[in-house]
């Protein structure tokens, strides 16, 4: 499935195009970069976990149980940084989400993402009973945030308020 990211601001040329794939025993998230040269990208890394990757350029995924509240939060920064949250509520307590580190590779233009399903909570290995959300945050060279995401709300980004409407 290909996923459009739009950016929340109108003026923002940047568009990123998602892509979703499910085998049987994997999730696969692939983001492609425009190819803006003005995007700061981290350089590699050593797959650490780090709080506040949203705050430059990083890749999210957001998983969702349809039947509860209760939702993931994973970010990927190109350096293959990453983290992955629990949330029982919208925007509740952030729980850091101990999981072995998803695969990552970066091309410097795509980033994929692997998830073996058997590491995900149980809950959120159930097909027809979860929803994904994919978002990016992009950091300028000018210091300028953008975010990206299907849709948005229309007073100010959140990534948190995801639509269901990407269910597998």
């Amino acid at each position: 499935m290909n996923i459009e990211l739009i950016p929340f601001d109108k003026s923002c040329p940047s568009r990123v195009e998602g892509q979703f794939q499910e085998t049987p025993d994997c999730l696969i998230f692939k983001w492609t970069l425009p190819s803006d040269s003005k995007i700061l990208i981290p350089p590699p890394s050593e797959q650490n976990r780090i709080v506040g990757l949203w705050e430059s350029t990083c890749f999210e995924v957001f998983l969702k149980n349809i039947e509860t509240s209760h939702y993931l939060e994973f970010n990927f920064s190109p350096s293959t940084d990453w983290n992955a949250y629990s949330f029982e509520t919208y925007r509740g307590q952030l729980k850091e989400l101990e999981l072995p580190t998803p695969s990552m590779t970066f091309d410097g233009r795509t980033f994929e993402v692997i998830f073996i399903k058997n590491h995900l909570p149980t809950e959120f290995n159930k097909p027809g009973l979860r929803s994904h959300w994919m978002t990016t945050v992009l950091k300028f060279e000018d210091g300028r945030l953008q975010y990206l995401a299907p849709k948005h709300p229309e007073k100010a980004p959140d990534f948190h308020q995801f639509f269901d409407e990407f269910t597998f």
